[in-house]
Formats: C-alpha cells, sequence, structure tokens
C-alpha cells in the first residue's frame, strides 16, 4: 500500500486513497470542498477514501496532508520515536510501550497542557 517511488506517487500508497473522486469519474489531484461551486457544501462534496490519518510527518503524502489541514478528515501528529516503540512492542506482544516524550507539549492528553496530538478541530472532536 505504501509503495512507489517519485515516479508513482499519485498512483499508489496513502496520496492515491487521499484522492478524491469528481463527478467525471476521475480524481481530483488535492484534497478540496467539492467542484467550487456556490451551491455545494462540504456536506455534498465527495470524501477521500481515507477518514482519519494517525502519523508524524505528512511530507511524503502531500495530499494526505492537505486533507488535514483543510479539515477533511480528522489527523493526528505524534512524535515519531514513540510510534516506532509502539509498533515494536505490539511486534512482541509487549502489553505496551509508556513514555514522557511529548508531556507538556501539544501531544499531551492531560486536560488544559495539550490536545493529544490532534492536527485539527475534526480530530478533537472525534471519539
Amino acid at each position: 500500500v505504501f509503495g512507489g517511488g517519485p515516479g508513482d506517487w499519485l498512483d499508489r500508497g496513502l496520496n492515491y486513497l487521499a484522492r478524491i473522486p469528481n463527478e467525471r469519474g476521475d480524481d481530483e489531484q488535492t484534497g478540496g470542498e467539492g467542484s467550487g461551486e456556490d451551491d455545494e457544501t462540504i456536506e455534498s462534496a465527495p470524501k477521500p477514501m481515507i477518514r482519519r490519518a494517525i502519523g508524524s510527518h505528512y511530507g511524503q503524502v502531500p495530499l494526505l496532508g492537505s486533507l488535514v489541514v483543510d479539515g477533511i478528515i480528522s489527523g493526528w501528529t505524534l512524535p515519531m520515536g514513540s510510534i516506532s516503540r509502539m509498533i515494536r512492542a505490539q511486534a512482541t506482544h509487549a502489553p505496551g510501550h509508556i513514555t514522557t516524550v511529548g508531556l507538556g507539549t501539544y501531544v499531551d492528553p492531560t486536560p488544559g497542557v495539550g490536545n493529544g496530538g490532534a492536527a485539527n478541530d475534526l480530530a478533537l472532536q472525534s471519539p
């Protein structure tokens, strides 16, 4: 799914899933709020195949990043080292990975301190 190099980044991986179909049946290149017509709202606009993104860097998947920034999908950003340790813990069937990385920053889930890594308002409202 992730595959692809510079030549096929629109045809494979997360960028492909972030594409939004338009009325003609082909895909728009970036996320957006429909066709740009005045009477179309974001609720009636076509939706991408992805609805949530959890990562630490969206630079290699710019279409996905634009959907998060535009508030079309919910997105979270977490420290990359912590994500890799969580994946390692899951692979070894460990009960989890506890870390102090991010405490006191925007990824801190403590009310009044951070937002748990939520990258947009849609992520803050999601369960």
